[in-house]
C-alpha cells in the first residue's frame, strides 16, 4: 500500500478466506486478521474513493454498476466457504490499524452473528403482478360483482349510473383486499421453512424496470437443508397464482444483509 491508496472493506469472516481465486475477479485483494476474525478488503486509488471523490463516483452508473457487481461477487465468493458479515458497498478505511481497532471492538458482535448465519443463507423473493389479469380474475369470482352485473344490465339508466359506480368502488375494495391476502399467503407459506424472515419496502417500476407491479418484496434465511423444500414451495405458489397474474421473482443465496443485528457504538 502507498500513500495514494486507501483499504475497501468486503466483509468479516471466522475463517482463514480462500484468496485463491480472488486474483480472478479482481486484483489487489488481501485479508486482515485479528482476534479470530478476518476482513477481506483490497487496496483502492484515493483519487476514485476518497469521501469526496466516491460521493461523485456514485453518480455515475458506467462506473457504480460495475463497482457493486465485483462488490457482491467477492462476497458470494468467500460464501461458498465461509459464513461471512457482509459490508455495504463503499466501506473505506485509511489503514490496516484502523480496521484491526473495529474488529476488536465488534468481535463479540462479529462472532455472534457469524454463529447465527452458519449453514444458514439469505434467498429473496420478490412478487409482481399484472394488475388487469388480476383485476379481470377477481371480477370472474367474485359473486357479489356477477350479481351487480346482471343487476346493471336489467336496470333503467338512472339505477344502473349509480350501481356501476358502487361495482367500481367494490371492484377497488375487493383487488386490495385479495392482493394483500395472496401475498400475505405466499409470505406464511414461505415463513414456515424460514429461521427468520423480512419485508423490505415495495420497488418502484423504476428501480424494478419490470411492467408490472410488486406487491411483496421480502427476505428468508433458510438453513441448507431446506433450501430445495423452499423452491419447492415457491414452484408450488407461482402454479396456484398464475392464472392471477402474479409473477415470482426468486434469487439466492445473497450476502445476509437483512439478518445481522449488530448496533453502532457510539
Amino acid at each position: 500500500m502507498n500513500n495514494t491508496e486507501l483499504i475497501y472493506l468486503y466483509c468479516i469472516t471466522d475463517k482463514t478466506p480462500d484468496l485463491k481465486e480472488m486474483d480472478k475477479l479482481s486484483e489487489n485483494i488481501f485479508s486482515i486478521n485479528s482476534n479470530g476474525l478476518y476482513a477481506v478488503a483490497k487496496y483502492v486509488p484515493e483519487a476514485e474513493f476518497s469521501e469526496e471523490n466516491l460521493k461523485q463516483n456514485l453518480a455515475d452508473m458506467n462506473w457504480f454498476e460495475p463497482q457493486v457487481r465485483e462488490h457482491i461477487r467477492i462476497i458470494s465468493e468467500i460464501m461458498k466457504s465461509s459464513t461471512v458479515i457482509p459490508f455495504k458497498f463503499g466501506i473505506i478505511y485509511n489503514n490496516e490499524k484502523n480496521i484491526k481497532k473495529m474488529i476488536d471492538n465488534y468481535s463479540k458482535e462479529f462472532k455472534e452473528n457469524i454463529n447465527y448465519l452458519k449453514n444458514k443463507e439469505e434467498w429473496s423473493v420478490k412478487i409482481y403482478c399484472d394488475l388487469e389479469k388480476f383485476n379481470n380474475m377477481i371480477i370472474k369470482d367474485n359473486n357479489e360483482i356477477n350479481q351487480l352485473d346482471n343487476e346493471i344490465r336489467q336496470s333503467s339508466p338512472g339505477k344502473a349510473y349509480i350501481l356501476k359506480k358502487k361495482r367500481k368502488d367494490l371492484i377497488i375494495k375487493e383487488n386490495e383486499r385479495k392482493l394483500n391476502e395472496y401475498g400475505q399467503n405466499c409470505f406464511n407459506d414461505l415463513k414456515k421453512v424460514s429461521d427468520s424472515t423480512k419485508i423490505n419496502n415495495l420497488l418502484p417500476k423504476e428501480v424494478t424496470e419490470k411492467q408490472n407491479d410488486m406487491i411483496l418484496n421480502s427476505a428468508y434465511l433458510i438453513t441448507k437443508d431446506k433450501v430445495k423444500n423452499f423452491v419447492n414451495i415457491i414452484e408450488k405458489l407461482r402454479n396456484i397464482y398464475e392464472a392471477y397474474g402474479l409473477e415470482f421473482d426468486n434469487s439466492g443465496p445473497w450476502p445476509s444483509y437483512n439478518f445481522i443485528n449488530i448496533k453502532e457504538k457510539e
